[in-house]
């Protein structure tokens, strides 16, 4: 007696609940054991009535004993519910819905074909036992006949739809990388199209894979009866396991396959009645524990290979290589990046125009990350003698790469792990460097100098050379055309960035920065060599704000400065280019996402650029290619520009000039042996170098100091002992005549366009010179042969 007691208490407390389901769940188990409790039965029949679920009323009010003091009242309700059953969902109605998503599963072939066909039977030999029901709120659910007769809700009678099976509002998914998820049952068939939804293209084209296992075939069936799930079951993301032998097929994929990720844990869903206990971790780590066997069986294999060759191996490996037997060169890269992609595949065709074998590894689909073991297979098939990996270096994820091979890290992104203080330190002998930032590489991270080659990005000529029966299209015709996805307006990316950012401070102090500096951001003597940081520091003098040093200021800078520096000359210079059309009765193109929806641009809108051939025709048939920002000319545009033949023309900026007086500023070094950071009378130097630093301040909205202060990163970049070749620094050097093709105000640009609109043959002469340098300099066969004969030095020299 005191069991029945105490589930009539608990029986009570559920009905305190605004949420009738938790009582709904379990009423007709109490009822099942005190059969005569008139009171809980009637409402019981009440509840579910209210919820919409007649015909399970009719059902309840049914079961009430002859006996009973109220059985003829709740025999009454039963026979009017009964006669209503608007609850019940006719299997017609979901039989096509089911047909379709097995169809989705077979559509996939191989196991999902199979998996349906059991999906299809299993249904079949019980469809007479289950019942599908819909409730008013919007929840789905399924009964069957327990073995003793007794009705049950499969997997539970609760709010699955609007409390249970349901996601966070915000996940936090986008921008990221996210692991796999694995799901241990379909539960009442709401949360998985929801996770399905909500992962899609977290991270540019990644998505993540969903692995579901559900041993149950009859629960799948009804969950693809109940829902329409075809979406799901047909992406290729979505792997769905079913039946006994489920767990054991999904554990033998993940081990087969190198390229699927193992998720972090388990999410388990309600199972129906009877099922087993949740097996999902123990699955999971069987998994972590073959994968983790498999790949040191195979990195063992692979350093028994590396690990016997030193560096005078290497030294003479490269000094010999030839045609017989060619450099094997390993990429690897991200699928999930736009440009690095481009550039890993450009640079690896031209390894292969240059006699070498060349492998691009990178992942195989859009839900799959690059794992370790996928690494380490093809050190073991390929053998490479070369390592290259953009963006990152060989310890960041050093389970990865052997420790004796030949490894360059071609640096194109401002990355905190690539800058950190002790990267230098952490750098193994045959490790080396190339692209941007040396100087605070070498100096603040550590980096071998004499291991490090500066370069620029690089541009593939073929990529975007003319078709042989190419014609001109008059649809892209026009007199300047500007490619960018910086469509939206300053005054727009002001009110995003402060609509994201809630600290008091940095709002007050991004709003002053907008309004103090716009009119001289917007003139035409502003120009991208102003310090970003110096107009900072004014307006907070100005304003009487401060933004302390260290990761506040850094971010502000960041997050604002130098994006809203960049976005206010690229309008500022398309007002210009804009006015002159408009008056000259010219033609201006607008590519790049957005442009449309300009108030003051919107006009000249033409899409978007896709990258290669389509840009390259739009290069090549406008009369300008127009080219600003806070980038200087040395910029990937403008080289895949006159790649395609095309003719640029660049707001000034004082980056793509060397300093006036460099040449006598470099002897005064010499002749005096300075070798260290020191403090020079600026009236000590030359004469023509004090007059150029002048002007060139002045330009720049800076004050010449009396002392000119001779610092260590000067003497790095600067030294003229280095033999470094400018040209691949400075647009005048690698372009000469550079200057004509600049223009620093709108009277400028008015003249010098309209003088090359109206002499083709001269921008032909200058656009063919141009092209010449990029081929010598900046194609990415100019810079394999560079870093070639880089790296045959530099293993010379540590052999």
């Amino acid at each position: 007696m005191s069991s029945v007691s105490d589930l009539r208490q608990q029986i009570e407390r559920l009905l305190q609940s605004a949420d009738p389901y938790p009582f709904l769940a379990v009423v007709e188990d109490y009822l099942a054991a005190v059969p005569v409790d008139d009171a809980i039965r009637a409402r019981a029949v009440s509840l579910l009535a209210g919820k919409g679920l007649l015909s399970v009323g009719a059902e309840v009010a049914r079961g009430c004993p002859p006996a009973s003091a109220n059985a003829a009242d709740l025999h009454r309700a039963a026979q009017q519910l009964g006669a209503v059953q608007t609850d019940m969902i006719e299997p017609r109605t979901t039989e096509k819905r089911f047909h379709a998503n097995l169809e989705a599963l077979r559509g996939r072939g191989g196991e999902f074909g199979g998996l349906a066909d059991e999906v299809e039977r299993a249904w079949r030999d019980g469809r007479g036992e289950i019942t599908l029901h819909r409730v008013s709120d919007g929840n789905l659910l399924a009964r069957a006949v327990r073995s003793d007769g007794r009705r049950i809700w499969l997997p539970e009678a609760l709010d699955f739809a609007n409390r249970i099976e349901v996601l966070s509002a915000n996940p936090k998914w986008q921008g990221v990388l996210v692991p796999p998820f694995l799901i241990e049952g379909v539960g009442a068939g709401w949360f998985i199209p929801r996770l399905h939804a909500a992962t899609r293209c977290t991270y540019l084209t990644y998505s993540p894979a969903i692995y579901v296992v559900e041993p149950n075939l009859r629960a799948l069936a009804a969950v693809l009866n109940l829902h329409d799930w075809s979406g799901v079951l047909s992406d290729e993301r979505v792997y769905v396991f079913g039946g006994p032998q489920g767990w054991e097929n999904w554990k033998d994929l993940v081990v087969r396959e190198a390229s699927l990720s193992l998720p972090l844990s388990v999410i388990n869903l309600a199972t129906w009645p009877g099922a087993p206990a949740a097996v999902g971790e123990l699955f999971l780590e069987e998994a972590r524990n073959r994968r983790e066997a498999e790949f040191n069986g195979i990195r063992r294999r692979v350093d028994g290979h590396y690990d016997k060759l030193d560096r005078a191996h290497w030294a003479r490996r490269y000094a010999t290589a030839g045609a017989a037997d060619p450099l094997r060169v390993l990429l690897v890269t991200s699928r999930f990046t736009t440009f690095l992609r481009h550039s890993a595949r450009d640079l690896a065709a031209a390894f292969e125009r240059a006699g070498l074998g060349a492998r691009l590894l990178i992942e195989p689909h859009d839900h799959a990350l690059l794992d370790r073991r996928h690494v380490m297979e093809m050190f073991e098939g390929f053998r490479p003698d070369l390592v290259l990996v953009i963006d990152h270096h060989r310890a960041e994820p050093p389970e990865r790469y052997p420790r004796n091979v030949p490894f360059v890290c071609w640096i194109q992104d401002d990355l905190p792990p690539l800058f950190e203080p002790d990267v230098g330190a952490r750098m193994h002998e045959l490790d080396f460097t190339m692209g941007y930032g040396r100087t605070r590489c070498v100096l603040q991270c550590g980096y071998p100098a004499d291991r490090f080659m500066p370069s620029r990005l690089a541009v593939d000529i073929g990529k975007f050379a003319p078709a042989a029966d190419e014609r001109p299209d008059p649809s892209l015709r026009c007199d300047v055309v500007f490619v960018s996805n910086h469509s939206e307006s300053p005054e727009t990316l002001r009110d995003r960035l402060l609509e994201h950012n809630q600290d008091e401070v940095l709002q007050r102090l991004m709003e002053a920065f907008f309004e103090e500096t716009r009119p001289l951001m917007r003139s035409p003597r502003f120009n991208a060599g102003y310090s970003a940081e110096t107009l900072l520091s004014d307006v907070e003098a100005k304003v009487g704000l401060h933004c302390p040093d260290g990761p506040f200021r850094d971010r502000l800078m960041g997050m604002y400065v130098r994006p809203l520096v960049d976005r206010t000359i690229r309008h500022a210079t398309l007002e210009w280019i804009a006015d002159w059309a408009d008056g000259a009765g010219r033609v201006l193109h607008l590519y790049g996402r957005d442009w449309e929806r300009h108030p003051r641009f919107g006009r000249y809108a033409r899409g978007v650029a896709e990258h290669g051939g389509h840009l390259a025709r739009i290069a090549r048939n406008a009369a300008i290619n127009l080219h600003c920002g806070s980038s200087p000319s040395l910029h990937q545009r403008v080289l895949e520009t006159l790649a395609a033949a095309g003719f640029p023309m660049a707001r000034f900026h004082p980056l793509d000039f060397g300093p006036p007086g460099h040449e006598s500023f470099r002897r005064y070094l010499l002749d005096r042996d300075i070798r260290g950071p020191r403090r020079v009378p600026i009236d000590e130097l030359p004469s023509d170098y004090i007059e150029g630093r002048r002007r060139r301040d002045a330009l720049m909205g800076r004050a010449t100091p009396a002392f000119i202060e001779i610092t260590r990163e000067y003497l790095f970049e600067q030294n003229p002992r280095s033999g470094d070749d400018r040209r691949y620094e400075l647009a005048e050097l690698a372009f000469p005549g550079f200057e004509r093709i600049t223009f620093d105000s709108p009277g400028l640009f008015a003249r010098r366009a309209g003088h090359f609109i109206a002499h083709p043959e001269e921008r032909a002469d200058i656009v063919r010179s141009m092209q010449a340098s990029v081929r010598e300099l900046f194609t990415y066969d100019a810079l394999v042969n560079r870093l070639l004969a880089f790296l045959r030095e530099g293993l010379s020299r540590a052999g």
